[in-house]
């Protein structure tokens, strides 16, 4: 599985989980899109950072993979 999440970085991502912030994450296919509550994320999930989109499409900066609770 992989996952989008709106952020400037990984570690705005992990500062946010660490406050105890929720974090959503959005699984984008081509026929809908499907949103998940971080922490329910399986281990090893690849999770793509965007800040914009383009085309319609969110725009990866930066990527990271579950693990520990945490972006890896």
């Amino acid at each position: 599985m992989q996952v989008y999440i709106q952020a400037k970085s990984k570690a705005e991502v992990n500062r946010k989980l660490k406050e105890g912030t929720t974090v959503i994450a959005a699984e984008i296919t081509m026929f809908n899109t499907q949103t998940h509550y971080f922490e329910d994320l399986p281990q090893g999930t690849t999770v793509k950072i965007y800040e914009k989109m383009v085309g319609g499409n969110p725009y990866a900066k930066s990527y990271g993979v579950v693990k520990g609770g945490k972006l890896a």
